[in-house]
């Protein structure tokens, strides 16, 4: 269940309301404060490199929720989860893109798709590395 609930998070961030015009409104500022001598391209270039990082780390908490849903599976090695994990990853991400490229201030893409299952791989590798060392199966 808290992998459907993240997913539906995830859903509800790619809206218009988590557009870059919807987030510049407060992120530009604080970066504008922060950076208050860098150049107009550079606070642009940050801002789209924290969105960025929130795509690695909205999809690698996935990726933890996707491991732990998967984890009982009965015979599941760690790969096997792993796996599963970013699979399921796989299919929120490009369901997500699909579903951006529906919205008009929202943009859809392949490399989108490949950061979040990075995230989810990044995610789901953390995991198993931290929790899955006491036996074969996670």
């Amino acid at each position: 269940m808290p992998f459907v609930i993240w997913a539906g998070v995830i859903f509800f961030a790619s809206s218009d309301s988590g557009s870059s015009e919807h987030t510049s409104r407060f992120i530009r500022p604080l970066l504008e404060w922060i950076f208050w001598s860098a150049s107009a391209e550079t606070i642009d270039l940050i801002h789209l490199l924290i969105r960025k990082a929130a795509h690695l780390t909205e999809y690698g908490i996935l990726g933890v929720l996707g491991i732990r849903a998967v984890r009982g599976l009965s015979g599941a090695t760690r790969l096997a989860s792993v796996g599963l994990a970013v699979l399921a990853v796989l299919i929120v991400a490009s369901s997500d893109e699909f579903n951006q490229s529906f919205n008009p201030a929202r943009t859809s893409s392949v490399w989108d798709v490949a950061l979040d299952v990075l995230g989810g791989l990044i995610g789901a590798t953390l995991y198993i590395l931290i929790f899955g060392r006491s036996d074969r199966k996670v």
